[in-house]
């Protein structure tokens, strides 16, 4: 079998050993990201092609003689896969089609789909609507977003009309479609699942600190996996069910939003992806059991049985991601938490950084561990008010 990877260059270095040993793997890289390939994944990939245009993608497939019933495309890239379920479709390569792709893709076309299965934000399609149009229609605050990014990139809270208009003059030469929806004042939660045959092999939930797009406000990025015994667990469990059913996706990855209402704790759909977890979270799923969602969803891209997942510990984990901060980096602290705790930094004194841009402006990284889930909580709420980094403020942009 020839895998085609089409995906993030940190990606395309979560690929597991064993899929070079028993396939030809075919690296897709635009030539500006190469460098971040790692060297030994370029040593044991069968090709490594470059691209500037998407174009120049397509012609290399054209012209490499290949059979396309023994082609696969792996994807586990959100920005990704829009591009490799054209090139399913193109070749008719097994795999999800553009068709179900869109679904988890597209906010408007999800929600859309959604709107009579489960309960999801007022929303609908920005087409230059003044503000008082809008926020008649879902109320204030309200979030204006593209339709089909990642990583919170490009995501605006409006409250006032001077808000609006200077979003408005940030996303005008954008090209992204953009939404505005209903601003839910709730706790956010992910779900995380592995699906083959139609059937659920696993789901995992885990609540944030906070919605990821505060995470460029300086605010750290945390997560929690919920006691399996939480009866909050399983509430999030069967309703990403009832929204995967109903979006149709019977093999892959998914990676799921939602939120719990604070006044009414009505469980409010946000968005999902059909790819795994990205950041923190895949070492989160691999401390408590064992497992790659990555590796897990490159099994079920080959038709491979997906792993017996289940909890390897009897531990409770948190991992978290703290934002870059505008300025030269003084000092690293250490959290004062009761939990063990290791903490991964990317930046040392000396430093210069700028302030962050999206999720991937990551300035360290934390997994936090106890045997006492009340314990851990407590330090889960101290780590929302903590940051590793004390900057020296610049007073020009680094």
């Amino acid at each position: 079998m020839i895998i085609l990877s089409l995906n993030a260059p940190t990606r395309h270095n979560e690929i597991p050993d064993w899929a070079f040993h028993s396939h030809d793997i075919i690296i897709f890289s635009h030539k500006d990201n190469i460098h971040i390939i790692s060297k030994d994944i370029q040593q044991k990939a069968k090709a490594v092609w470059l691209y500037e245009y998407e174009s120049e993608l397509f012609k290399f497939i054209e012209n490499s003689g290949f059979d396309f019933n023994e082609i696969r495309v792996f994807c586990a890239t959100e920005s990704f896969m829009d591009l490799a379920a054209i090139v399913r479709d193109k070749y008719s390569i097994f795999g999800i089609k553009s068709e179900l792709s869109t679904l988890f893709r597209n906010k408007l076309k999800m929600k859309s789909k959604l709107t009579n299965v489960v309960r999801v934000p007022t929303f609908g399609k920005y087409k230059h609507q003044t503000f008082e149009m809008i926020s008649s229609e879902v109320g204030l605050p309200f979030v204006l977003k593209p339709v089909d990014s990642a990583g919170s990139e490009g995501v605006y809270i409006i409250n006032t009309n001077i808000d609006f208009i200077n979003s408005v003059n940030c996303i005008s030469e954008s090209l992204h479609e953009y939404e505005y929806e209903e601003f839910i004042d709730g706790t956010l939660y992910h779900v995380d699942m592995v699906i083959q045959n139609g059937l659920i092999i696993f789901g995992v939930s885990c609540e944030y600190n906070a919605p990821n797009s505060h995470f460029l406000t300086g605010v750290p990025c945390l997560s929690i996996i919920l006691p399996h015994q939480d009866k909050l667990h399983n509430e999030l469990y069967y309703f990403s069910k009832k929204v995967i059913g109903a979006l149709g996706l019977d093999n892959g990855v998914t990676h799921m939003e939602i939120f719990r209402d604070n006044n009414t704790h009505e469980l409010i759909f946000l968005e999902v992806g059909a790819r795994p977890a990205g950041g923190v979270n895949v070492n989160l799923f691999k401390r408590k059991f064992g497992i790659d969602l990555v590796e897990e969803s490159l099994k079920i891209e080959l038709g491979l049985k997906v792993s017996d997942i289940k909890p390897i510990n009897e531990l409770y984990f948190i991992a978290g991601t703290f934002p870059t901060l505008h300025g030269k980096l003084i000092n690293i602290k250490n959290p004062s938490i009761e939990s063990e705790f290791e903490l991964n930094c990317f930046y040392t004194i000396g430093d210069k950084m700028d302030t962050p841009t999206s999720l991937r402006s990551r300035g360290a990284d934390i997994i936090v561990y106890n045997n006492c889930y009340n314990a851990l909580k407590k330090d889960f709420s101290r780590l929302c008010n903590f940051h590793p980094f004390i900057v020296e403020q610049c007073h020009n942009k680094l």
